[in-house]
């Protein structure tokens, strides 16, 4: 006959038990930590290269933003340019037109005041008795 009774531990049976249960207890709770440790340093390393790769992707379009306003800028002052030019155009234009009149009204002065010395000239030597044409 088989003895299938459970036979009744003895203090230091009982404390090897112990010491089994909580040593396997330890080593899982040590893995438990090491895995979680392991984890949390992962998540922190994907924390860090994801806040990098952000700021990589922020900073070509920022190079992109700069170069498209240095672009953008290049054709305001192109078109300024153009705008300068032709303003200049216009106002040689109109100094030459100003020159032009001037020009002639000294002329009209001019022959008056030729006109108005020979008159002159005639009433001091005697001969239209001072009267104009």
């Amino acid at each position: 006959i088989t003895d299938n009774s459970c036979s009744t531990l003895s203090p230091q049976e009982k404390l090897e038990l112990r010491e089994k249960f909580l040593g396997k207890a330890a080593l899982a709770t040590e893995g438990q930590l090491r895995l979680e440790a392991t984890k949390a340093r992962g998540a922190a390393a994907n924390a860090v290269q994801a806040r990098e790769l952000y700021f990589e992707k922020e900073l070509v379009v920022a190079e992109k933003a700069v170069v498209e306003i240095a672009k953008k800028t290049e054709e305001f002052e192109g078109i300024i340019v153009k705008d300068v030019v032709k303003v200049e155009k216009v106002i040689v234009n109109d100094v030459k037109k100003v020159e032009k009149e001037i020009l002639q009204d000294v002329k009209k002065l001019e022959k008056g005041f030729e006109e108005e010395v020979g008159v002159l000239e005639r009433a001091l030597s005697g001969g239209d008795n001072g009267q104009r044409r």
